[in-house]
């Protein structure tokens, strides 16, 4: 519990101390977008996969002020019995110091019990570095430090100091046609050999207007999973989703 307080009151310090929203700051950019994919077959085999996701977006006038809110969900069934059900969600504020130079506060939380994890959360803060802003492409470097609080599904409980070091690219072939890649690196500051890296590589071209047809490879490595049981539990989660994109 000392963790998981500690860890929300950096991150809520960290908000608190970005200058107040003035008249002229107002939101004036504010974006959704919905993820949405289905799959069900019947006959010699019964495969049902769902995921479901959205990200909301609200920016200021002068793009000092950014917030960000992510949620994905995966389920999935084969022949009657649950082989899938994992969930994601996590907010994230941002200001700009200048136009290249970010700070950041994010928490977040996750639950997928088909890799041992009964429930996560994080919560931290950081610098982002704009390092390419160009009509055609976006170059990030981020880098951070979070508390981790963990339960694995088996009753086993870990709390630590972790830190974070991510890039994100991201390439515009038209201007609603882009190809985006991000990686992280989650290293266990207290012990070395415990660490996670995360990937994904997204594709999305559009259909009409507000829709788009999206698809995401995403990698999750954890070296030292929370439940050692490797013949239950392996190191790489490898997801591969694609569906419809709505956006307003």
């Amino acid at each position: 519990m000392r963790f998981r307080v500690a860890g929300y009151g950096a991150a809520l310090l960290a908000i608190s101390s970005a200058p107040r929203l003035h008249a002229q700051d107002q939101v004036k950019t504010l974006q959704f977008v919905g993820d949405l994919g289905f799959v069900n077959a019947s006959g010699n085999s019964e495969v049902t996969s769902f995921n479901l996701g959205d990200k909301l977006v609200a920016q200021t006038g002068d793009k000092r002020h950014l917030f960000t809110q992510l949620f994905g969900f995966i389920y999935g069934r084969t022949d009657g019995e649950t082989t899938a059900n994992s969930w994601r969600a996590s907010g994230r504020y941002e200001y700009g110091v200048s136009k290249r130079f970010y700070l950041y506060a994010q928490a977040g939380a996750e639950r997928n019990r088909f890799a041992g994890i009964a429930r996560r959360f994080e919560e931290g803060p950081g610098v982002v570095v704009k390092a390419v802003a160009a009509p055609k492409d976006e170059f990030d470097l981020e880098g951070g430090v979070s508390l981790v609080q963990q339960r694995a599904t088996d009753g086993t409980e870990d709390n630590f100091a972790a830190g974070r070091v991510a890039a994100l690219y991201k390439h515009k072939f038209t201007d609603k046609t882009y190809l985006a890649q991000t990686i992280e690196f989650l290293p266990n500051l207290e012990v070395s050999k415990d660490y996670r890296i995360n990937s994904e590589t997204s594709l999305v071209a559009p259909i009409s207007g507000n829709v788009a047809v999206k698809a995401a490879y995403v990698i999750r490595f954890d070296n030292t999973p929370l439940v050692t049981d490797t013949k239950t539990f392996k190191k790489s989660d490898r997801i591969l989703t694609t569906g419809i994109q709505i956006t307003y």
